[in-house]
């Protein structure tokens, strides 16, 4: 039985399983990280006898690691997030330690991470947050709690994506002038603002389920390059930090645009990929995930049926004008792929990571370079591993767990 008809069946048979929420917390046991180097080489996805259900509250450990994020300075030095730690590393992820201490799996996680320069800043539920020189040394910059997404540009110019409301589905794109401390609104012509890239200071573009636009004047003036229509992309309700619209340039002309589905079968996610070689002036649909979630041939704009689904909160790792990653965590089959695309989009090859059964995780690259971080559903652990040769094997270089 395919994969698309598996999926229809177990959803029938386990109808009103939802999205996995945080739920209350004890302390945490005393954190530990435990290196654990291994190689393999990624091959066809694994067999599996029982397709696996999305895992909820009930079935998971308590409490729930909430988010994961990963940032690399260079091929040799990165930042990882597991829930509300965070950890660096000096020498390609052979060894890592714990620059700012947090319990892993809590009310409490990092939600994006970013270097500029030798510094970094990171977006949490405690606030916008400040490192020293190396990615050691964090402090708090502001209390607000309700960044997700962090856009810097230099350490004192930056953008912000910001969600007031707390249910994914009022996010605004916000500007800092001063490193932080403050931000003002900006008005971009889109409700609702999931996700930003600066290539320069003055070009840029915002990404929302209503659709993209553009500014080319450092943020003063927007233009829609596409408009969606209502009800497609929205987040799902009630969803906190939900994004389902991403963009991702390499510069000024190529990129790639990323959209999700609100509805979901067995925890995962239609989608499109969409792609431009003129900066957005036309957007061409490449791929989509076709079939078991309908999708109308205007939000295709010429998409075919190839992409993987995934979760809802693994991205599109951009790594050339015409290659871009994503981690696809297969529900149904119960495993957990990194598929990628050297044809602008067109075309996917996934392949399993014999690691790790169902999973989510963020991917980041410089070069050949590639960094992945998983959060492991049954069970309180967070997988961090490299790729040297662009993705074709992995190294796990370490676990962060609890007790």
């Amino acid at each position: 039985m395919n994969r698309v008809r598996l999926a229809l069946l177990v959803a029938v048979l386990l109808s009103g399983a939802c999205s996995p929420q945080a739920g209350a917390h004890p302390s945490p046991a005393t954190p530990t990280v435990s290196p654990s180097p291994s190689s393999v080489t990624l091959s066809g996805p694994a067999d599996t006898a029982t397709p696996a259900a999305s895992p909820t509250l009930a079935d998971s450990p308590s409490p729930w690691i909430r988010g994961s994020a990963v940032a690399a300075l260079t091929t040799q030095i990165a930042l990882v997030s597991a829930g509300d730690r965070i950890l660096r590393t000096s020498d390609g992820g052979g060894t890592w330690s714990v620059v700012r201490d947090g319990p892993i799996a809590s009310e409490d996680y990092i939600r994006d991470l970013q270097w500029v320069g030798d510094i970094a800043f990171a977006a949490s539920t405690h606030g916008l947050l400040r490192s020293g020189p190396s990615g050691s040394g964090w402090q708090q910059v502001s209390t607000r709690s309700d960044l997700y997404r962090l856009d810097f540009l230099t350490q004192t110019l930056g953008y912000s994506i910001a969600d007031p409301q707390s249910l994914g589905d009022g996010a605004v794109l916000m500007r800092t002038l001063d490193g932080g401390h403050s931000f003002e609104t900006v008005d971009t012509g889109l409700p609702m603002v999931q996700w930003v890239q600066f290539v320069s200071n003055q070009l840029g573009w915002v990404a929302g389920p209503r659709g993209i636009a553009v500014t080319r004047d450092g943020g003063l003036q927007w233009t829609r390059q596409v408009t969606f229509p209502p009800g497609f992309f929205e987040p799902p309700p009630g969803y906190p930090g939900a994004w389902t619209a991403q963009v991702g340039f390499r510069d000024s002309l190529r990129g790639f645009a990323y959209y999700r589905t609100r509805s979901t079968l067995m925890n995962q996610s239609g989608g499109v990929v969409y792609y431009t070689a003129d900066g957005g002036s036309t957007w061409q649909g490449k791929a989509c995930t076709c079939g078991y979630i309908s999708i109308a041939p205007e939000v295709l704009i010429g998409a075919k049926r190839g992409l993987p689904g995934g979760l809802i909160e693994s991205g599109l790792d951009v790594t050339g004008s015409a290659s871009a990653s994503i981690v696809d965590a297969d529900g149904v089959g119960n495993h957990t792929d990194i598929c990628t695309t050297y044809s602008s989009g067109a075309s996917w090859t996934c392949s399993a990571l014999p690691f790790v059964k169902f999973s989510s995780g963020r991917l980041a690259s410089l070069g050949p370079t590639r960094w992945l971080v998983l959060k492991i559903y049954d069970r309180l652990e967070v997988i961090i591993a490299t790729s040297g040769d662009g993705g074709a094997s992995w190294t796990v270089r370490s676990t962060v767990k609890t007790g």
